[in-house]
């Protein structure tokens, strides 16, 4: 098989979410090469797959500055969600505000931080990284649906009323949003009754 079909069928394994068939072409690509940027993709793939150990060993390798540019975020943000993935997130949170630097147009990095952030129980530090990614391109249904869980955490009933009536306009079927739209309602009438009394 050339390298060339072995990249083809890795980038096709990938589209298609089969990890364990794209693993199988990583390897073979990086010990055809052994460049630093199939090395990375071979270290996600193991990632995806549940070898975190191998994965961490290879990443752990790695120059950033090896990886070219364009693809430089990337590795920081997997490397991150590698160490998401196994409990470390302050290192998780690190390698997420790098992969930020480095390319800030897309939402999935603010979600990765926010994540990290609210297990951190910092849910107003995330509420700032969440309305930035609102200007950006990509899962703003997501966005909006984070957004709403962080409000109603702070408090903000309002706020993740209007955040997650915004996720069920992009995404009527947004997993959940319906029964947290309900629970903000429930809360509001709580509050409400409360009040009164």
């Amino acid at each position: 098989m050339t390298l060339e079909t072995a990249i083809k069928k890795a980038t096709e394994y990938s589209d298609k979410d089969f990890p364990f068939s794209e693993l199988k072409y990583r390897k073979l690509i990086f010990q055809r090469t052994g460049k630093a940027s199939h090395q990375f993709w071979y270290a996600d793939a193991l990632r995806l797959c549940g070898y975190n150990r191998k994965a961490k060993e290879l990443f752990s390798t790695i120059s950033a500055q090896k990886i070219p540019k364009e693809y430089r975020y990337l590795f920081y943000l997997r490397f991150g969600l590698l160490y998401r993935e196994t409990g470390h997130f302050e290192d998780a949170l690190d390698y997420y505000l790098k992969s930020l630097k480095l390319n800030s147009e897309n939402t999935f990095t603010y979600i990765f931080i926010a994540d990290i952030l609210k297990i951190q129980e910092k849910d107003k530090a995330a509420i700032q990284y969440l309305t930035k990614a609102l200007t950006n391109e990509g899962d703003i249904d997501e966005v909006n649906y984070n957004l709403s869980t962080s409000y109603i955490r702070v408090g903000q009933l309002e706020l993740a009323l209007k955040a997650i009536n915004n996720c069920i306009k992009i995404d009527p079927k947004y997993p959940n949003a319906k029964k947290i739209k309900k629970d903000i309602e429930l809360l509001q009438k709580a509050t409400l009754d409360l009040t009164v009394d």
